[in-house]
């Protein structure tokens, strides 16, 4: 058990949660969503999940617009216990279930559209793993980058993270390969079109949202890796994204979301192109101690389909154990050092 699971499993029953929410009242919380679905499926919230995370949320937090929380945080005057809402991509299922929601509860969000996924140029590449796999005619796959035989077949979700990883790792073109031998050695058609279950939001429903208070920001116009792409590489996604925003909806985007956002993901280089670029701040994939620490790498929790996960990162505790573990491991290390 971690730090954090018995942080919450000790302190829940004896109003813990409640506590921690107001320890961490100056700590502002930015949840990050990705797709909502009538049911259980991998990677998704359903819609009952989700219509329970925003009660909570308005019952218990303040939510803000995450482009508020921003301008608060430099003007040192974040509210306590705010909230704000992310979305990644622009999958249809955001108008289908979230929005909807998002209204009834008068509860703001922000959106980071993938460009060329909306104006239908793509679909986006862990999703073709992911097509690839469940529509597979053969049981296992074979593939030299892999070292080995991956068994498919019974296996989906483990087969999926192995060769979603090793994409993660590899140049845009050497993953655009890889992707057609998945295909291939697994029996697939590739598409011609990006399957029902993938499609993307339209601009017409994104504007509508728009002018109902949604803000929309960039998640890029090909969901690359920027770490790993050429300085005009770079440039292409992040001014290409914007003008089109820009072009489809008359919004200039104050925010950019780093695809796949992790640390390994981005660096100073991108930090600097992203803000040359015209855009204000940008956000991560993964929380950090202090959030609002860096304008251009603001931490955000990732919103998950169980419970617990959920009402660690909202009340606080998430933090509480990330601030622990930094205290014990400045212990060690001045033991280290002393000894």
């Amino acid at each position: 058990m971690t730090l954090n699971q018995k942080i919450y499993s000790l302190s829940r029953p004896m109003g813990g949660l409640h506590l921690a929410r107001f320890v961490t009242k100056k700590h502002p919380k930015i949840l990050m969503y990705h797709r909502i679905s009538e049911r259980e499926d991998c990677g998704r919230i359903t819609v009952s999940q989700f219509e329970h995370h925003l009660n909570i949320i308005k019952k218990h937090f303040n939510p803000v617009p995450l482009s508020s929380l921003v301008s608060q945080n430099s003007k040192t005057c974040v509210k306590n216990n705010s909230v704000a809402i992310t979305f990644d991509d622009g999958y249809y299922d955001f108008a289908e279930y979230a929005f909807p929601l998002l209204k009834a509860n008068n509860i703001p969000a922000t959106i980071f559209i993938t460009t060329g996924f909306v104006n239908g140029d793509l679909w986006l590449w862990p999703d073709q793993i992911k097509y690839a796999i469940d529509n597979a005619a053969r049981e296992s796959i074979s593939l030299e980058v892999l070292g080995g035989e991956l068994m498919v077949a019974g296996n989906e979700l483990q087969a999926w993270n192995i060769l979603s990883d090793y994409c993660l790792t590899a140049s845009e073109n050497e993953k655009k390969s890889i992707i057609r031998k998945i295909f291939k050695n697994l029996g697939v058609d590739f598409p011609n079109s990006t399957p029902d279950s993938y499609r993307p939001l339209n601009w017409t429903q994104i504007n509508n949202f728009i002018s109902e208070g949604l803000e929309v920001g960039s998640h890029s116009v090909t969901h690359p890796i920027l770490s790993k792409l050429s300085n005009n590489q770079l440039v292409r996604e992040l001014q290409g994204s914007r003008q089109s925003i820009i072009e489809n909806t008359g919004v200039y985007p104050k925010g950019f979301c780093f695809p796949n956002g992790m640390p390994d993901d981005f660096n100073e280089r991108v930090k600097l192109a992203v803000k040359a670029a015209g855009y204000e701040y940008a956000v991560t994939a993964y929380p950090g101690p202090n959030p609002m620490g860096d304008r251009f790498a603001i931490n955000r929790y990732p919103a998950q389909n169980d419970i617990e996960s959920f009402e660690k990162s909202i009340y606080g505790l998430t933090m509480l154990a990330m601030k622990c573990q930094i205290v014990s491991d400045q212990i060690i290390t001045r033991r280290g050092t002393n000894e």
